[in-house]
């Protein structure tokens, strides 16, 4: 079992006394909204590119690499058998909100720097996706529902999977 670090504790114990004070209950709700929003986004993306965009292509990209972001954020969960900091019936590590996030992130981040059309909305775009994967992950600590550790290595893995998936994309087209 994979035990959490000092840090994720020290960060626990913090975020314990901040979130709990008088007036910052709305936060937590503000929070919860972004948790929900890695669904919406994912169903947003997918309504963008298949109906408008009519791009099937990068719209089957999106579904494979989300069914792989979050088969391996399972399979790691079940290898490292670490506990939520509440002690609850669900694993840990890695926070697979995040892992989509980040995922969806670099995925739809690459495909508008990519995209040959002028303009200078792309990388406000871009770094709006990655402010969004970044607040879907501050948001698990938040809620108290991941260590410190598990935001980070979601993180890591969503972004990683979000890069290979996007790098592999013409092997995929072809199939």
């Amino acid at each position: 079992m994979l035990a959490p670090l000092p840090i994720d504790r020290e960060l626990f114990r913090w975020v314990v006394v901040v979130s709990n004070q008088p007036g910052l209950e709305w936060l937590a709700f503000l929070f919860w909204i972004l948790t929900v929003s890695v669904t919406a986004v994912v169903l947003a993306a997918l309504y963008y590119y298949w109906r408008v965009r009519r791009d099937h292509k990068f719209t089957a990209l999106i579904v494979i690499s989300s069914i792989a972001t979050f088969a391996a954020t399972e399979a790691i969960k079940w290898l490292a058998q670490r506990p939520r900091p509440h002690i609850t019936d669900l694993l840990s590590f890695p926070s697979r909100h995040t892992a989509l996030a980040f995922m969806l992130a670099f995925l739809i981040g690459a495909y508008v720097l990519s995209n040959k059309e002028k303009g200078s909305y792309k990388w406000p775009v871009a770094v709006s996706l990655f402010t969004w994967a970044a607040l879907v992950g501050l948001s698990r600590l938040w809620l108290e529902e991941h260590w410190l550790t598990d935001v980070f290595a979601g993180a890591v893995i969503g972004a990683l999977l979000g890069w290979i998936f996007w790098k592999m994309r013409n092997r995929i087209y072809k199939k």
